[in-house]
């Protein structure tokens, strides 16, 4: 198990914003034939302390491998939004948004991991896999936050 930190790689530099601002983030995630095994977590998305995250989408165009499964969280909850999204067939699309969540995410100072700027990620897990993607699969990851109070 293994994480791989993509948010630079997806030019996530979070632009200056103002509160109530809505933020739509998508992102292509470009597996390399050994990221993406069973148990790798993939930061994907960075959203600032006091934003809230209201929607989430996982598209797999073309079929990651057999018995491959994603989850889709942050830091302390990796299965948050997405659990077990079966990703071994083409064409999968998968959402959460606020409506269906328990609780919409609002990434608080207390959140794990906080880095040093005052943010957190959403990651994509790997929950199951008979082996890593191969090179040049693709997901995407579309994540849309409102920025509600930035500390």
């Amino acid at each position: 198990m293994a994480t791989y930190d993509k948010t630079l790689a997806n030019d996530n530099a979070v632009q200056a914003m103002s509160v109530g601002q809505k933020v739509c983030k998508l992102v292509k995630i470009t597996f390399d034939g050994t990221m993406g095994a069973a148990g790798d977590v993939i930061q994907a998305v960075k959203v600032p302390v006091g934003a809230t995250v209201t929607d989430v989408k996982l598209m797999v165009p073309v079929k990651l491998g057999a018995n491959a499964t994603m989850d889709v969280g942050y830091g302390s909850d990796v299965d948050y939004f997405l659990d077990g999204v079966n990703v071994n067939a083409n064409g999968v699309i998968a959402t959460a948004n606020a409506a269906t969540a328990a609780t919409p995410l609002t990434i608080s100072a207390g959140s794990t991991p906080i880095d040093e700027a005052g943010y957190d990620t959403i990651d994509i897990k790997m929950a199951t896999a008979d082996a890593a993607p191969n090179a040049n699969l693709v997901c995407y990851l579309q994540v849309e936050y409102i920025c509600d109070a930035i500390s």
